[in-house]
């Protein structure tokens, strides 16, 4: 059942959600709501069973954290593996340091242009960089993409 799940849903689901859950959570509700009743008749749980165990026993997460860990998956491959991206994504992410010249604390984090609305506070620039600053520096720093994509995983299942 959990290949049916990775086969016929997951991958779907991943399927470009750095662009389509980049929106409000009211718009997502009833997709969330449908994968957690999907993974409820595949593990053939009861509907009072957690959903966190739910993502626990699929080694998955929610589709909110699969956003975010996607998000921070392309802005690291943006910072350290730009011949995997597409050109479009050379300078979509730019460090402090690139724009001024003296040093702060905060030199290594990416650049966040002022948002004024919060459409532009969806954008993929903004979002990603501001989820991107709040890492704690030595995720920042793994140069492997599989590293820091278990690492990110593993972070969202031990928050909750």
């Amino acid at each position: 059942m959990k290949n049916v799940y990775y086969a016929f849903v997951h991958s779907y689901v991943l399927y470009g959600i750095e662009v389509y859950a980049n929106t409000y959570p009211t718009y997502l509700d009833k997709l969330i709501k449908l994968n957690n009743k999907l993974l409820r008749i595949l593990q053939n749980q009861q509907r009072s069973c957690s959903v966190r165990d739910l993502f626990i026993n699929y080694n998955t997460l929610s589709i909110p954290e699969l956003h975010d860990r996607q998000l921070l998956t392309l802005v690291h491959k943006a910072l350290y593996h730009t011949n995997v991206l597409p050109n479009v994504f050379d300078n979509y992410f730019i460090l402090n340091s690139s724009v001024h010249d003296h040093l702060t604390r905060s030199k290594s984090d990416i650049h966040i242009h002022r948002a004024h609305t919060t459409f532009g506070q969806r954008s993929l620039t903004y979002k990603g960089g501001a989820i991107w600053n709040s890492l704690p520096r030595d995720l920042k720093m793994i140069r492997s993409v599989n590293q820091f994509k278990s690492k990110i995983t593993y972070q969202f299942t031990s928050l909750n």
